[in-house]
Formats: structure tokens, sequence, C-alpha cells
């Protein structure tokens, strides 16, 4: 070989060695932010760019940038877009993890990463092999958190966002609707934030099942069902229930276990096998029961503690089709009607009472009206009698002579008082008539009926002129529309001295009341006495404005003319009065009137009973 021959080689193949050097690495240099001293194999490997298929048979170390996601990746892979970008096989060429051309990423096993783990797509159970069973100890997805970790294990977000999040103790949270195809199992508290407004479309939770399935719900404990939501909407509770609002139900409902409802209930229909308590022993509500006629009623009146009928007039509002009905305390009935025989241990008020079979009565019994015992149902034949077996509370009093008032007992209201009263006042609030319809004497009482009731503004009665200095007592019945406070009115005699005033006691509203005012002081201020006034007073006219009252059988008398009946009568207490002299039967209003007071009453003599020993008949 010739020196130049030789010389051409040597320079061919140097020229080969530095395109080899040159297509592996490149020297540092300032311009690539490294310091020459830096180890060349580092270099390379930071630095290493590939046009094809690079094969290493050693590990390649790559220094990753301070910042995920900058400008200056760790491994750059760049290709036309179509495939695999970047594939991972293991030893026997099989591939275990590849990035797509379109960011996605495939693993075949499982992903374990100590930092965040940022995905932009979809981010699916495709990553690894789903497990055969949901409760096998290996997940789909498996996120682990260090002990002491707080805060969120995973969260899922939109436009940053947070959407829904799984909490390192477990607890998830979603914001949105949550929609399952599968079971939900749940270690913990399963909490719904229902819509805003409680009537909206979108329920807190809400249970889509086929037609042909069952149940909607279950909830159950240790795998025994105790609440059930069926398909069609009925509700099976097998164990202790207990609802802090409102409950509305409508269809058919069957509570087998207790159940606490504390607020209000609607029911179309309700079986309750168990025990059935309303409210808190000293702290309940009303219970009320409706018909199909608006405004009849079975309440329990919890504030009146009282249970209320309310039916339509003229129907039977409480029957008892067999057994007995046993009321052991005192009772008031407007109308009471018993088929068969009663049996009442209490005391009974009636206004009205039918009973057709044999009453019973261990208490003592107020009737409001009549008492009648009628004939039995057979027509008294063969000797039978409808009796009152029992020890009536009457009895013959033996008044001895009588006393001659002459102008003692003197009329103040009688049966004919048009003309004799007068209205005190001309003014407009009060106008006096003679009534027809409310009267305990005849047909007749005095009536005056306030549009608002005035001080000194009443009615005046006249009479002859009479002296009233050894007189004790007037008295009247009286009935007013509004109770009246001792005090509210006054009588007063008009006379041409001192005109003396006595308060008419109180008086029940709705009721005829007899009243009595001692005017044993009144002495020579009533010695020429030509009138009596009633008339309202300050504290009246402050107390009342529009009301009636009524005024009837009015009279003065003296003591000397009473007889007394050694008992107290009841109301209207004297049957009859009898002049065992002559046979004669005494009468109310004309002969004799009487005086009913707190403890022995009396009747006070209006004509002379002077030669006639007289007896009295009396209800006690």
């Amino acid at each position: 070989m010739n020196r130049y021959k030789s010389t051409f080689i040597i320079a061919l193949v140097m020229a080969a060695l530095l395109l080899l050097v040159s297509c592996v690495a490149k020297a540092p240099t300032p311009e690539m932010g490294l310091a020459s001293t830096q180890p060349f194999e580092r270099l390379v490997a930071r630095f290493l760019t590939v046009n094809g298929p690079a094969d290493f048979h050693n590990p390649v170390k790559v220094a990753i940038p301070t910042t995920s996601l900058t400008a200056t990746p760790g491994v750059m892979v760049v290709n036309s877009g179509v495939g695999v970008a970047q594939e991972w096989r293991n030893a026997a060429g099989t591939p275990m993890a590849a990035v797509n051309a379109d960011g996605s990423a495939v693993f075949a096993g499982s992903i374990t990463s100590a930092g965040a783990v940022n995905g932009g797509g979809v981010l699916g159970a495709s990553f690894a092999v789903a497990p055969t069973t949901v409760a096998t100890n290996t997940p789909v997805f498996y996120t682990n958190m260090p002990t002491a970790a707080a805060g969120n294990a995973q969260e899922w977000r939109r436009a940053n966002t947070p959407e829904a999040s799984i909490n390192y103790d477990g607890a998830g949270i979603f914001d949105g609707v949550t929609t399952t195809g599968g079971v939900v199992s749940s270690g913990g508290m399963l909490k719904h934030t229902g819509p805003t407004p409680a009537t909206t479309a979108t329920p807190a939770a809400y249970f889509n099942n086929a037609a042909d399935v069952n149940d909607n719900a279950v909830f159950a404990k240790d795998g025994t069902a105790y609440l059930t939501f069926r398909n069609g909407g009925a509700i099976v509770a097998t164990g202790d229930t207990t609802i802090g609002g409102a409950l509305a139900v409508t269809g058919a409902q069957d509570f087998t276990g207790a159940t606490n409802l504390q607020g209000a209930v609607t029911a179309a229909s309700a079986i309750i096998t168990g025990t059935l308590t309303t409210g808190i022993d000293g702290t309940a509500g009303d219970v009320t029961f409706y018909s199909d006629t608006a405004g009849d009623t079975f309440l329990w009146d919890q504030s009146e503690e009282a249970l209320i009928l309310t039916g339509t007039a003229g129907q039977v509002a409480l029957s008892v089709a067999d057994g007995n009905l046993s009321v052991t305390d005192d009772t008031s009935i407007n109308t009471l009607t018993a088929a068969g025989a009663a049996d009442i241990q209490g005391a009974l008020t009636a206004a009205s009472a039918v009973v057709t079979g044999t009453t019973t009565l261990t208490g003592a019994t107020t009737a409001a009206d009549d008492i009648t015992i009628t004939g039995l149902a057979n027509g008294d034949n063969a000797g039978a009698r409808a009796q009152f077996i029992g020890l009536p509370r009457i009895k013959l009093v033996g008044l001895g002579q009588g006393t001659n008032p002459g102008s003692q007992t003197i009329a103040l209201i009688d049966a004919t008082p048009t003309g004799e009263w007068v209205e005190a006042d001309a003014g407009t609030n009060l106008a006096l008539t003679a009534d027809t319809s409310y009267y305990r004497d005849v047909t007749n009482s005095v009536k005056l009926t306030f549009t608002d009731v005035v001080t000194d503004d009443g009615a005046v009665g006249t009479i002859s002129e009479v002296d009233l200095t050894d007189m004790e007592s007037i008295g009247f019945w009286i009935y007013s529309t509004v109770s009246l406070t001792s005090g509210d009115f006054a009588i007063t005699l008009d006379s041409d001295a001192t005109d003396p005033s006595y308060n008419v006691p109180a008086v029940t509203a709705n009721t005829w009341t007899w009243v009595e005012m001692d005017i044993s002081a009144c002495n020579t201020n009533c010695a020429a006495t030509t009138g009596v006034k009633f008339l309202a007073t300050a504290q009246g006219g402050l107390a009342h404005a529009a009301a009636s009252v009524y005024l009837d059988a009015g009279y003065v008398w003296d003591a000397a003319d009473e007889e007394a009946l050694g008992v107290a009568i009841q109301r209207d207490g004297v049957l009859s009065v009898i002049n065992t002299e002559s046979g004669a039967t005494l009468v109310e209003w004309t002969d004799w009137l009487a005086h009913e007071e707190s403890g022995v009453d009396f009747i006070v003599w209006i004509t002379d009973q002077s030669t006639a020993d007289a007896i009295a008949l009396v209800a006690y």
C-alpha cells in the first residue's frame, strides 16, 4: 500500500468514529444549562435524542424536571399522532403498559404512585382487570394514604370545581345526582342533601325499579329487614319506627312494630297491629277523626282534657251495639238514649234522656228537664207497672198559722208591667218593652235592651206611695244575656229623702236567677217611697256594651211574713201549699212566693193567711 492510500484509509476511519460519537451524544454546552463537569453518562441519559427505535439493555436514568407539566419533560416522545407513542414490555416481550398518541394510558397491572396522578381524559376501570366479586380484596382502583392522613383520598373535578370526593375515612360526597345500577354498600352514614324546595321534582333520593321487582328500598340490620319500601308504594315496618316530621300516606300501610310519629300524619288507610299511643305523658296534641259530613268529628281535645263527639242533629253520635257502657264519674249529657239497661255510677246531668230499659243510678242525678216514666213496652199488660224505685227527696213541711201581710208584701213587677215601667234616660242606647218570650211569672217580663250599657241608665217602676221603714227585703227574678258581677247594676228606692241604693248580686248568663237585697237599714229614708229604679252603675258601664236584661216577679216584704221551710229546696222546689183548714190549694204568686236563698229557704205570704194552718210539699 502506498503512503497516500494508507493516509486515506486512516482519515476515513477517523471520520466514521466522529460520526458515531455525534450520533450517540452531544457534548455539554452552556446553552444546555448544564455544567461541563457533569458525568457524561448522566448527560447522555438526559439529552438523548433518537429518531428511530432504541433498545437499551441496561437501566436508563432520566432526570425528572422540578415541576411536572413544564416545558422540559423527562422523556419526550414525538410521533405522527397515530398508534402508541410509548410502550413498556416485560422480558417475554409482552406489552405491560402503553401511552397512546392521544395521551390515554393503558396499564395491564397495578399502578402505584407516591405523588399526584393527573389525567386530562377519562380515568376508567380499563386501567386494571376488574375483580370477579365486588367485595374481594382486589379493587378495580386502589388509593392508599398514610394512617395520619386527612382530607380527600380521591377527588373528581369539573372545570377545577370539586363534584365528588372520597374522604380518607371512607365517606363519599357527591354534589350531583348519583345513579347506580347495582348494590350500594355503606359501612357508615349515607347522607343525601335534598333539593332546596321540598316540593320540587328532584328528590334527594330516587329509586327506580322494574315493574316486576317487589321492593324499591330495604333497610336492614345484620341481614334482617326492618323497613321496606315496596314497589307499589306500600311501607312495611317490622321494627320500631320513629318519624319526626309530618307523614303523608296515600296508600294502605301496615306497621307491625312500635311506631313513633312526632309530626302530623295523613293516611288514606292504615293498619296498626301494635299499641297506638299519641303524644307523650304530660305533652300531647289533639286527635281528630273526621266523617263524611263536614263538621262532624270525633275529637280528643288535649287542652280541655275532653272527648268530644260532634254529630248531625237528629242522628246517633254514639252507639254501643253490644256490651255495656260504663260511666264511673259525673256525666253531663245533652241527649241520652239507651235501648237497654243503663248503669250510671257517677252523678248524671242530662238535658234529655230516654231509657227504654231499667236504669240504675248509683250517683247523684241532675236533670235539666222533666223526668218522665212511661208505660212498659208490653202496654202494662197483666198488672205490670213502670215504677220509680227508691226514696224521692220530697217532704211535707208544716207551716203553722199564716200571717196577714196587709200592705207589707208589695208587688214591684207583676204580670202586667206595660205602662208601669219606663226608661230612666230618654237616650237611644236602651229600649224598654214587655216581653212574652222570657218570663217567670204568668206571661210577661220587663225587658231592657241595651245597645250600650251606660252609667245611671235603666228602668224606673212607679208604685203608690208606701212606707218601707219596717221592711226587710226586696227580691225578684232576673235573666241576662251576659254574666253580671255583683254591683254592675243596682236597685235604688225613689223617696222624698235620700234615695238608698243596693247592689244587685252576681248573675250567670242565660239563666233565670232569684236575687234578694236586704233593705232593713232603710229607716226614715224609705218613709215615702214612690218608685223603684233598676240602674247601671259606673262599674257596669265599663264592663258591658250590648246586653239584654229581663226582670220579673219583684216584691218587697217584711220578715214577719216569712215562713221557714226547714230545708234548702231545689229550684222551684215548693210543689204545693195547702190550707188544711179549708183544704184549698194556695196559688203561687197570688197567695205566696218562694224566697230561695243560701241555706234554709222560706215562703212569703202575699194574701191574708192568718186564719189558716198550712202545709207545704217540697223537694230538696
